[in-house]
């Protein structure tokens, strides 16, 4: 109960550096006043833009609320389409959620080759690779650049620095 307790508090503390980077971007170019109007935009339409934006409030007063509209779900107006921005993430949600399996398969295919068995990796056992008490310099080099890399690691590890 301990660990789950840790890994919620740890993710909330994730979600809240995510949030701080996010925030943080909007300021990234300067104004944001400045980037979402027209060059030629006549000051006195700039300032008003600011007080609906809220962008004339202090920085960590503007967090704030960025926070407490995140927490409630309002994630505010899409300035492209004009209208709420939530439902044109959720419409875009499942190509999204195909990419990152995707992705997540060729991560997994990509990492089994290098999942330990018995000491060594994988790929070590596939290709008759047994781990040795003697240390050779440069076959281990040579070893890492195959994608033995996981060997190598233990090697560190290993008393002596060789694969034991």
């Amino acid at each position: 109960m301990t660990y789950i307790l840790s890994r919620l508090l740890h993710g909330l503390f994730v979600l809240l550096g995510v949030s701080v980077v996010v925030f943080g971007l909007t300021w990234l170019t300067g104004d944001p006043a400045s980037v979402l109007l027209p060059l030629n935009t006549p000051p006195d339409q700039v300032q008003v833009f600011r007080h609906n934006m809220g962008l004339d409030e202090p920085i960590p007063v503007q967090y704030a609320a960025f926070l407490g509209r995140a927490v409630r779900g309002d994630f505010g107006v899409s300035f492209r389409h004009r209208t709420a921005a939530l439902p044109l993430v959720l419409e875009r949600l499942p190509v999204t959620l195909r990419l990152m399996g995707a992705a997540l398969l060729f991560a997994v295919i990509v990492a089994l080759p290098h999942l330990p068995v018995r000491g060594q990796s994988a790929l070590a056992a596939v290709l008759g690779r047994e781990p040795t008490a003697e240390h050779h310099p440069a076959r281990d080099r040579r070893w890492r650049l195959l994608g033995g890399g996981s060997d190598a690691a233990v090697a560190l590890e290993s008393p002596g620095g060789h694969v034991e």
